[in-house]
C-alpha cells in the first residue's frame, strides 16, 4: 500500500484515532498544525498553549518511505539505550502502512542552525553536549539488530562519482560545482583515498548536520545546553570519526557562508565573516575535548586526521547542496570547494588553523 500525502486535518484525525492526541484534549485545548516539511511531509502539531505536541513525519515516494522506515527501525533499536535516552527523540507512534513516524516534540527546542542564524553564536555548552552524545552513541555495542544497516563508507565520500540517477536530480548550480570538483587536479584521488581509509563498525548517526541537532534548556535551566539528535534515517555502522567530521564540516560551512567574498580582497582577508574563526575554534575544541573525555580513543592522532578529512568531504557536500538551489555557480560554493580540497590535501594544518584542534590534550 502506497502512503498518500496527508493534509493537516487528516493528520490530526489520524493522531486522534491512534490515541496519540486524546479527543478530549482536542475539544478542550485545541491543536495547531504547522507544515515544517523538508525532505519529507512534516507537520508540527502543537496542543493548547504550546507546551506540548508531536512531530509527524510521513514519507512520500519510494525513497522517502524507505528512509522513514529506516529511521523508525533505528530508533526502535536504540530504545533500550538508557545512556542515550536524553539525546533521543521519543517515539509516540509508528504506522508503517502510511509511512508515518510520530515523535514527541522537544519543548523549547531550536535547531543549532536556527540558533546560529538568530544569534551568530556557536554555544560551547551545546558543543560539549554534542561531543558527549556522540561518544555515548559510538561506545554502545552493536548486535544482531544492526545487521541490516549499511556498513560501507558514507555515500558522501563518493560525491565526485554520482550515479546517473543522482545526476538527473541535480540542479544546474550543483552540476557547476561538481564540474569544478571533478576538474580539480588530484581531487578524485584524494576523495578515493579517504573512502579507502574508512574504519570501524560503531553505530553512527550518519548525518550530523546542524538541522539535526536540537538545542533546548535542561530542566530548571534557561540556557540551551541539552542536545537531542534527530533524523536517524542515515544511521549506519562505520567510522565514528565520520560523525565528528560532519560536525566540524558544519562549523567550516558556516564560516565560509559568512565570508564577504570579494575579488579585491587580499588572500585570506575576504571580509570579517559573520562567524569569526575564533568562535569556530572554541566550539570545535569543546566538541573534541568532550568527546575524548567521554570515550577512549586509542589512536587520537589518526582519529583526528580522519575526522578532519571527513570534515572536508562534508564541506564539499554542503557546497553542492547550497548550489543545488541556484541557477548559477554561487561564489561561496566555489570558496567551499577550494577550502575543502585544501583541507583534504593538508589536513594537519587545517586541524590546527581552521578548527583549532590540538593534540596536546587528550583523555
Amino acid at each position: 500500500m502506497r502512503a498518500a500525502p496527508m493534509t493537516a486535518a487528516e493528520t490530526v484525525a489520524h493522531l486522534v484515532g491512534a490515541g496519540v492526541v486524546p479527543a478530549e484534549v482536542l475539544v478542550r485545548d485545541g491543536v495547531r498544525v504547522r507544515d515544517v516539511s523538508r525532505r519529507h511531509l512534516d507537520h508540527l502539531v502543537t496542543i493548547g498553549d504550546g507546551q506540548g505536541g508531536v512531530f509527524v513525519k510521513q514519507g512520500v515516494g519510494a525513497e522517502r518511505r524507505a528512509a522513514v522506515a529506516a529511521e523508525a527501525a533505528v530508533l526502535a533499536l536504540l530504545a533500550g539505550r538508557t545512556d542515550l535516552a536524553a539525546h533521543l527523540p521519543t517515539v509516540r507512534h509508528v504506522d508503517a502502512a502510511r509511512s508515518m513516524l510520530v515523535l514527541d516534540a522537544v519543548p523549547g527546542a531550536v535547531s543549532l542552525r536556527e540558533h546560529h542564524h538568530r544569534t551568530g553564536r556557536l554555544p560551547v555548552l551545546a558543543s560539549r553536549g554534542l561531543g558527549r552524545a556522540l561518544a555515548r552513541l559510538h561506545d554502545g555495542t552493536t548486535g544482531q539488530g544492526h545487521a541490516a544497516l549499511h556498513r560501507g563508507p558514507a555515500p558522501t565520500l563518493r560525491l565526485h562519482r554520482p550515479t546517473p540517477a543522482a545526476l538527473d536530480q541535480t540542479g544546474r548550480g550543483a552540476r557547476a560545482v561538481l564540474a569544478v570538483l571533478q576538474g580539480a587536479p588530484g581531487a578524485g584521488a584524494l576523495l578515493d583515498a579517504v573512502a579507502e581509509d574508512w574504519h570501524g563498525t560503531s553505530l553512527l548517526h550518519g548525518d550530523v548536520r546542524w538541522d539535526n541537532v536540537l538545542l533546548s534548556p535542561a530542566p530548571g535551566a534557561r540556557r540551551v545546553s541539552r542536545v537531542t539528535l534527530v533524523d536517524w534515517e542515515l544511521a549506519q555502522l562505520g567510522d565514528p570519526a565520520w560523525d565528528l567530521g560532519c560536525a566540524f564540516g558544519e562549523h567550516l560551512a558556516a564560516w565560509v557562508a559568512g565570508l564577504a567574498v570579494s575579488s579585491h580582497a587580499p588572500p585570506g582577508e575576504a571580509g570579517g565573516g559573520a562567524t569569526p574563526l575564533a568562535r569556530v575554534h572554541a566550539s570545535s575544541r569543546a566538541l573534541w575535548h568532550a568527546y575524548l573525555s567521554a570515550r577512549r580513543v586509542d589512536d587520537v592522532a589518526g582519529f583526528r586526521l580522519r575526522a578532519v578529512r571527513y570534515a572536508a568531504c562534508r564541506l564539499l557536500q554542503s557546497a553542492l547542496e547550497r548550489a543545488d538551489r541556484s541557477a548559477v555557480l554561487p561564489s561561496h560554493s566555489v570558496v567551499a570547494v577550494q577550502l575543502g580540497l585544501n583541507l583534504l590535501a593538508q589536513p594537519l594544518d587545517g586541524a590546527t588553523h581552521l578548527l583549532g584542534l590540538d593534540l596536546g590534550w587528550s583523555s
